[in-house]
């Protein structure tokens, strides 16, 4: 009896502690978008020169400018980037730049479904400001992977700490590779391989303001880690997954923490479907 109870007692703690575990709560905000809303956006982010709004991008075959949605899904204006092109945009991230006490927007344009590019490409600019329609000053880092193959990435990060472009591509398994600062703007930067996952499939990806926690996510899931010291994001991604969340989503490759961190919002491309395309919330538990 006493062994029966001291059992019972452990799988109660271990139940409890488990429901400590759960950051975020797995019961979304469901944001109903417009049924004219975009179907093939491949990333966002939250915006700081907007508060209230995030930045999308789409991927292939669409034009080279950022879409923007309100927190409660309001579509807002478009803002072209000139100069570049979309061959295959897939994420962004906003982080540190050139100007001090400016954010800079990373675009990835480093998808490659048939492995065919030689070379891949980010794209950085300050932030546009409310009521901009277009930038003309991008900066254009071209790279390469230092083992000399294609990879497929649709996931970035940037280290605000380092100022190092982190790539997670969605092969299986992932791998990671990091774009180490000062990048070269004349010439080919080298992507040098920092890791490889157990998991596979990943499609989008977010670092939380404050640099200490992290998600990924595939088609199915989101995945979420929190620094235990001062590593990097690199090492973070080694360490155990805290939290694994099921994302319902058609083709879920979007994800962004939101800037005052209560949060994270996600988003799908509709798939070819004519489905009804919704805006996740994901609030902090």
């Amino acid at each position: 009896m006493l062994l029966f109870a001291f059992c019972l007692s452990g799988c109660s703690k271990s139940k409890k502690e488990e429901q400590e575990q759960q950051v975020f709560s797995k019961e979304a905000v469901a944001i109903p978008l417009s049924p004219a809303f975009p179907g093939e956006v491949s990333g966002m982010a939250d915006s700081y020169s907007m508060p209230g709004y995030l930045w999308l991008l789409q991927d292939s075959d669409n034009p080279a400018e950022l879409l923007t949605v309100s927190h409660d899904g309001k579509q807002g204006n478009h803002v072209h980037i000139n100069g570049v092109s979309n061959r295959d945009w897939e994420d962004m991230a906003i982080g540190n730049g050139p100007e001090s006490g400016k954010k800079y927007i990373y675009i990835e344009d480093a998808g490659d479904n048939f492995l065919a590019f030689n070379t891949y490409y980010i794209y950085r600019f300050a932030e546009p400001e409310i009521g901009v329609t277009e930038v003309s000053d991008a900066d254009k880092i071209g790279f390469v992977y230092d083992d000399g193959l294609h990879h497929n990435t649709e996931a970035i990060l940037f280290d605000n700490s380092s100022n190092n472009i982190i790539l997670v591509t969605k092969e299986s398994p992932a791998q990671i590779f990091t774009l180490h600062y000062p990048y070269n703007l004349y010439g080919i930067n080298t992507a040098v391989k920092s890791g490889v996952l157990k998991l596979s499939g990943i499609t989008g990806a977010a670092l939380s303001p404050n640099g200490q926690e992290l998600l990924l996510r595939t088609y199915q899931t989101i995945y979420y880690w929190q620094k235990t010291g001062g590593g990097s994001i690199e090492a973070m991604l080694q360490d155990t997954v805290l939290e694994s969340i099921p994302s319902n989503e058609p083709q879920g490759e979007s994800i962004t923490f939101r800037n005052d961190n209560g949060g994270f919002f996600t988003l799908s491309e509709n798939a070819g479907l004519p489905v009804q395309l919704n805006l996740y919330f994901f609030p902090r538990k």
